[in-house]
């Protein structure tokens, strides 16, 4: 009996073993560590471009359709208009969520990183976004600026009213031509 009851606690160890090493328990570690990070990150993008109108939550948990959790690695979104689900909000606010998220995941690559990461990139981010988001987003990019050093920003809009040095690329039947132009 002494031996059986052994038998069961060693048991009982080696599937905690498997439930915290195995792929999801790994997994799930892992993402509860940065949630938190993520969260507070994408929190403090939301406000600067949305003016605290969105909030986005990173979790890692989700209820199936009979209430049973289930380890899923999501991003709830939430308004004070109540967008409801993300394919309620316009345009403009869902690239504003994106560019957060995006911008939060880049902050964990980052801080990830084992040399520092002295460049920004930033590929259409102003797509979308009327004056207004786009004035936030500047003041987003400069704190980028900053922190890393250099910004690119890719996009198909005039920004010279807001970089102060733009780089363009015009492309002709003949070729491509590229010229500086500082404001």
């Amino acid at each position: 009996e002494k031996e059986r009851d052994l038998l069961m606690e060693k048991l009982a160890v080696e599937q905690e073993v498997v439930k915290i090493y195995g792929p999801a328990g790994v997994r799930a570690r892992v993402l509860d560590d940065i949630t938190p990070y993520l969260n507070a990150q994408t929190a403090k993008y939301l406000a600067v471009l949305t003016d605290n109108s969105i909030d986005a939550t990173w979790s890692t948990v989700q209820m199936d359709s009979k209430g049973n959790p289930k380890e899923r690695f999501a991003i709830d979104v939430t308004s004070v208009n109540d967008a409801g689900k993300f394919e309620g909000f316009s345009g403009g606010e869902k690239r504003k969520i994106r560019v957060a998220c995006a911008l939060a995941l880049q902050d964990l690559v980052s801080t990830r990183a084992t040399k520092p990461i002295d460049l920004f990139l930033a590929d259409e981010v102003d797509d979308a976004l009327d004056d207004a988001g786009l004035e936030r987003l500047i003041s987003v990019l400069e704190e980028k600026v900053k922190d890393r050093g250099s910004v690119f920003v890719i996009s198909h809009n005039p920004l010279r009213d807001w970089i102060s040095q733009v780089v363009t690329v015009e492309k002709t039947s003949k070729g491509s031509t590229i010229y500086e132009t500082a404001a």
